[in-house]
């Protein structure tokens, strides 16, 4: 924490600092006067920040993505349980684009749409699996 005079009044603001000293590790490690709570506060004060990025990072897209791949999952039931299995090239390239459409969530930080995604993704390999499972000719 550093003490700042900003227009006569005083702010306190949080400032990181990263010093690079040119001595070597021992002296740095094995100094009388460290402060080894200091470094396990950094370490706390960095995870609780990389969290809250995660947590306040919410974007109403991903509830909206989230809820139309959800939406999907009632229709695929019967297919998934029922005898009828759609065309395997079909089933592997669902699955493959989702994964990969689900893959994009996941970078973008779209928690709720990569869940959804990974769960549409696994139904259709499944699928895909039963179709070959089923059919005697596609496993030769």
């Amino acid at each position: 924490m550093v003490d700042a005079l900003v227009s006569g009044t005083s702010v306190r603001k949080d400032v990181e600092v990263q010093v690079l000293s040119s001595a070597p590790k021992e002296i740095q490690l094995f100094q009388p006067n460290h402060d080894f709570g200091r470094c396990f506060d950094f370490i706390r004060i960095k995870f609780k920040s990389s969290w809250n990025a995660i947590i306040n990072k919410y974007m109403w897209q991903d509830t909206v993505i989230a809820v139309c791949q959800l939406a999907f999952f009632p229709s695929m039931l019967p297919t998934l349980l029922g005898k009828d299995k759609p065309a395997l090239s079909t089933s592997v390239l669902n699955a493959l684009i989702v994964a990969v459409i689900t893959t994009c969530f996941f970078t973008l930080h779209l928690w709720f749409s990569f869940a959804t995604g990974t769960l549409t993704a696994l139904i259709w390999a499944i699928l895909a699996f039963q179709k070959w499972s089923l059919n005697p000719s596609l496993k030769s």
